[in-house]
């Protein structure tokens, strides 16, 4: 499903709702997309435009993980649209036109700079949705009252991290969306809802990249309707040392290619066995969002 117009039903401004995202993202857009189909304005929106030398220091990290090579490779698609964009004045690679999808929008080089946690204060937010924002970090977790929600594409705890969807597949896996509540480390929040991602006989990895980030933002969509009483809240069980995944190296990413056919064939079998329970989400993905 594409969230590529605004609701022509009638919008009402959630005074207490705010979204985190960077800029450009898709998953944020097609947030802000879904929230306005399902006749949601949040209040504030928080975006961040990641600075280079930000973006420096993260492909540093991913260096000593999988490699230069690998780590220049995943990076130079954020860098070069923004050289792009620095270059024109912003007449090539212009970025989305957030003002319809909030009352207040917030641009900012650090999504936990002050003034962003003031912005929260000020306006009394209390749900926070994360659209692919980044880390938020104790200047934002130490606001009262916030509720911060995020949705995984991976299962918490045995998959944190990025990339989790290829990992999980590589391992041959199920592939779930967990929401869950943000703390102060990475995908470990309390779990809210847990779904799994059927695979089909016809589907691509893109395909379940594609679903599970569709079902990430109705669940999204969903906690901003619902509220945290509207779940049961349980906490992860201990880590156990658990790997954080990273992007995956580019070797790896063929090999798991050349292994799709025999990992989707057992994927499917087991996608066959399970009790599908509309309760949980597995709906056509053409149907409407819940009002």
């Amino acid at each position: 499903m594409k969230w590529n117009t605004l609701s022509k039903t009638e919008i009402t401004v959630d005074p207490t709702l705010a979204v985190l995202t960077r800029a450009g993202t898709r998953f944020g857009l097609d947030l802000l997309q879904a929230l306005h189909q399902a006749g949601k304005r949040p209040a504030l929106l928080i975006v961040e435009e990641t600075p280079l030398s930000k973006r420096w220091k993260m492909m540093k990290r991913l260096a000593k993980r999988i490699g230069w090579k690998d780590a220049l490779s995943y990076n130079i698609r954020f860098w070069w649209p923004h050289l792009i964009r620095l270059a024109t004045g912003g007449r090539l690679y212009p970025l989305p036109n957030y003002t319809p999808y909030a009352q207040t929008v917030i641009w900012s080089r650090d999504i936990n700079a002050p003034s962003c946690v003031e912005a929260l204060k000020r306006l009394n937010i209390r749900t926070v949705l994360l659209g692919q924002s980044g880390i938020v970090k104790k200047p934002i977790l130490s606001v009262n009252g916030l509720w911060i929600v995020n949705a995984h594409p991976g299962k918490v705890p045995e998959f944190r991290g990025v990339d989790v969807i290829r990992w999980a597949l590589y391992q041959q896996h199920p592939v779930y969306v967990t929401l869950h509540q943000i703390d102060s480390g990475i995908d470990t929040g309390p779990v809210l809802e847990e779904v799994r991602i059927p695979v089909l006989e016809s589907d691509e990895i893109s395909d379940i990249e594609q679903k599970a980030l569709e079902k990430s933002i109705r669940l999204l969509v969903q906690a901003s309707q619902k509220g945290l009483k509207g779940y049961p809240v349980t906490p992860q069980p201990p880590l156990h040392k658990r790997e954080l995944f990273t992007l995956m190296p580019k070797k790896t990413v063929a090999k798991l290619s050349r292994q799709w056919p025999k990992i989707r064939e057992k994927l499917v079998r087991t996608t066959a066995l399970m009790e599908i329970d509309e309760s949980k989400g597995f709906l056509p993905l053409e149907e409407p969002l819940p009002r």
